[in-house]
């Protein structure tokens, strides 16, 4: 499985490659899941709909990839609310930051995760998305399951499950994390993130974001981004 390209798909898919541990290239277990709940149908029209909206842009065979990396990435932006996103990948440490730490971390977390769908835009190479179907989570969240389908050689084979977790703010439902194959990318973050805190608490955690998207940076202006 190309766990970098799954990983850019489905971050456009719940619209909004690496693996369940994307942001620094590191892992963890899977997280546990809830039964299964009564089932919204709002919440899985607003996935189907958003996927089929990027999957559009990426099967456009006349748009160069800069544009499909706009375009996409104008999706991503207006239906993942990155601020809930980031406050659940940093933990309990959120909490000890203050306004100016927490302004700096949810920028350089949320150019970091929007770097790695960029990224992956140009690998993409015909899969599918399906929605199957969803669950209600604790405080009203609502998760909508899906599986990416390798359409290669004319057969459809199950490449893996993603899971995207949404809640409703002013009325209007968002993404607030993804799973891949069980594991939550935030709940991948926070463990991750842990380490860092140990070594030199937020200022450290921070500075590795900030490094990680310079060195990103410093590729994708080389032509070498992988």
């Amino acid at each position: 499985m190309n766990w970098r390209r799954t990983t850019a798909l489905a971050i456009a898919a719940a619209v909004s490659a690496g693996g369940p541990a994307l942001l620094l290239g590191q892992t963890t277990a899977p997280a546990s899941s809830p039964a299964t709940a009564p089932a919204s149908s709002e919440t899985r029209r607003i996935v189907e709909a958003a996927a089929a909206q990027v999957l559009g842009v990426l099967r456009d065979g006349q748009l160069p990839t800069d544009q499909k990396s706009q375009r996409a990435s104008a999706i991503v932006e207006d239906n993942i609310d990155f601020p809930t996103f980031a406050r659940l990948a940093s933990g309990p440490a959120w909490n000890d930051m203050t306004d100016v730490q927490r302004d700096q971390f949810l920028s350089e977390f949320h150019k970091l995760v929007r770097s790695i769908f960029i990224e992956g835009i140009d690998q993409y190479d015909g899969q599918d998305a399906v929605v199957t179907d969803e669950r209600q989570e604790p405080r009203g969240d609502r998760v909508v399951r899906m599986r990416i389908i390798d359409t290669r050689g004319g057969q459809r084979r199950d490449v893996t499950g993603v899971d995207f977790r949404l809640r409703q703010f002013d009325g209007r439902w968002k993404a607030i994390d993804l799973s891949i194959a069980g594991i939550s990318l935030a709940v991948a973050c926070r463990a991750q993130f842990a380490g860092f805190l140990r070594d030199g608490g937020v200022s450290r955690v921070i500075q590795v974001l900030k490094e990680k998207n310079a060195k990103r940076e410093r590729e994708e202006g080389s032509g070498h981004g992988k």
